[in-house]
């Protein structure tokens, strides 16, 4: 994922058990396991 810095409008810290954290560690596996998989064929 790429976020270009003049598209951020604000900056929040978040808890390591949040929903939000959660969803990005999730895409960021299934992302992982996506290069894998294509990397196999």
């Amino acid at each position: 994922m790429v976020i270009n810095r003049n598209q951020v409008l604000f900056i929040e810290e978040l808890k390591s058990d949040s929903r939000v954290v959660e969803a990005i560690k999730k895409a960021k596996e299934n992302q992982r396991n996506g290069e894998l998989s294509e990397l196999k064929k």
